[in-house]
């Protein structure tokens, strides 16, 4: 299980993508324009809480 995951919301879509470090999650998440962006990380097995919003 990745520790970070980067919750994508554009054109009426969620996609979740998920990173080793809080950095290349946070350099992805800075790279999606025109969408909601949110940086979360890992409290337990497959459940993650959310840390910020990533400004684009």
């Amino acid at each position: 299980m990745k520790e970070y995951r980067v919750d994508v919301f554009k054109n009426m879509k969620h996609t979740k993508h998920f990173f080793d470090t809080k950095a290349e999650a946070e350099t992805f998440g800075k790279s999606q324009k025109d969408a909601s962006v949110f940086l979360l990380k890992a409290i337990s097995n497959d459940i993650y809480d959310v840390l910020a919003t990533i400004d684009n």
